[in-house]
């Protein structure tokens, strides 16, 4: 008898080279957080530790300080002001010397030198909250960004007094990442010099379709930097809220998108009255024929072209949207455009205000355009600028005219520094805004 032939061995070592990896990433980030004197971020360490309990990949990382104990300050001073009552002074000393209320420090290079040592690719957000960085910690997760095979989607660094060298450094990655979507810069005061920098990154991106720069104390400038970027990438969703883009900086940045509504009404008149003069030739040559020539049409009966057009309708009702591998859609266009608590006022000079009411006039004026005219558009937030009664009607008269003409739904929110019954029916006239989670600040 021939003996059987042994089954095949497994050959997904999948969850196995995870697991290595992952125990690898640990003992690398505890060896180089020693090496430079800091602790290890908790909440990396539990989620690196929670997927290889569970066998699962990691992807989502989360570096923040460490938070103060609160439990281990409330001990402090039930034990200090027991010794107080006893008058121990040497047990007053003691408790002072050892207890320190200042939670120790962590830093962002040992993580990131770990991550770029197993080069992990599992990772798709990056969360870097509240956590001072220098040009090192920038360029180690430059390096990081730049792997080759990096799957991060979403990156945040909020927050953490990124200056201008650093961003220049990061954005030098972020024109070759292809799975990046998101971007957020929100809370660091980089200026716009060094939105300039970002913008020089982003230049032929075709991927990024959201970016927030909340409280970057950006002026006019950036608006003409984020306006070109806008215009030409894949960009759809921006949050510049708490800067001081003012009404000169609000137009650049919109300036090229209106303009792109007004050429596309026009298109589609000129296909409009082509398509007319095109039907009403084949009616004057359908009418110049002998009788006995003319193509028959029953009364109630539709042409085969109509039939087609409703068979194609019902065709892709019944069809399930499906996710697209193409790159999304370059603009110029906007869906989403928060510019909160920017300057944008009718009393910006204040040394002439009838000059101050033109210029939020025009403001608004290419508002109403984007409001009336684009399909695309879903939210627009002016919330904290004062406009004014007169704008805030002109944006109502708009929502009124889009809902009439079925563009498509849209919210608006304003300041309640208008007229109560204009504001009320501004919301009314206007789909509700999601809220944003995310802390506030004053600007500098």
């Amino acid at each position: 008898m021939s003996a059987k032939k042994p089954k095949p061995k497994r050959t997904d070592d999948a969850p196995l080279l995870t697991e290595i990896i992952l125990k690898k990433l640990l003992k690398y980030y505890d060896n180089f957080s020693t090496e430079m004197g800091v602790k290890t971020c908790p909440d990396v360490v539990k989620e690196i530790r929670a997927c290889l309990e569970n066998g699962k990949e990691l992807k989502k990382i989360i570096v923040r300080p460490i938070d103060k104990d609160f439990k281990a300050e409330e001990k402090f001073k039930k034990a200090l002001l027991e010794a107080k009552d006893q008058n121990d002074m040497n047990k007053i000393a003691e408790l002072r010397a050892n207890y320190s209320n200042t939670p120790p420090p962590i830093a962002l290079e040992p993580l990131m030198k770990a991550l770029n040592n197993v080069q992990l690719s599992t990772c798709k957000e990056l969360f870097i909250i509240d956590l001072p960085l220098n040009y090192v910690d920038a360029l180690q997760l430059t390096n990081f960004l730049k792997l080759a095979n990096n799957s991060v989607s979403k990156l945040v660094i909020s927050d953490c007094l990124l200056d201008l060298e650093s961003v220049k450094k990061i954005s030098t990655s972020l024109n070759s990442r292809i799975l990046l979507s998101s971007i957020c810069f929100d809370y660091n005061e980089f200026g716009d010099k060094g939105c300039y920098e970002l913008c020089k990154g982003l230049i032929g991106n075709r991927h990024l379709v959201m970016l927030s720069l909340k409280y970057c104390n950006l002026t006019y400038k950036s608006g003409e930097y984020l306006g070109d970027i806008l215009a030409t990438t894949a960009i759809k969703d921006i949050y510049l809220d708490g800067n001081n883009l003012r009404c000169y900086g609000a137009m650049s940045l919109i300036s090229k998108i209106v303009e792109e509504c007004e050429n596309e009404v026009i298109r589609k008149e000129l296909e409009e009255k082509a398509r007319l003069e095109e039907e009403e030739k084949r009616l004057e040559e359908e009418a110049a024929k002998p009788s006995w020539e003319r193509t028959p049409m029953e009364e109630g009966k539709t042409t085969e072209k109509e039939n087609d057009e409703k068979k194609t309708k019902k065709k892709k009702k019944k069809k399930k949207k499906k996710k697209s591998d193409e790159p999304p859609k370059v603009g110029p266009f906007v869906c989403k455009l928060h510019l909160a608590d920017n300057g944008i006022d009718i009393y910006e000079d204040g040394s002439d205000v009838q000059k101050s009411l033109k210029i939020t006039r025009n403001f608004i004026e290419m508002i109403i355009k984007l409001i009336r005219l684009s399909a695309d558009i879903q939210e627009i937030d002016l919330h904290n600028n004062t406009i004014g009664n007169m704008s805030a009607k002109m944006i109502l008269n708009a929502l009124e005219y889009r809902k009439l003409n079925k563009v498509g739904n849209l919210a608006v929110r304003v300041s309640e520094k208008i007229d109560k019954d204009l504001f009320n029916s501004i919301i009314k006239a206007s789909k509700k805004m999601k809220k944003k989670k995310g802390k506030k600040k004053k600007k500098s």
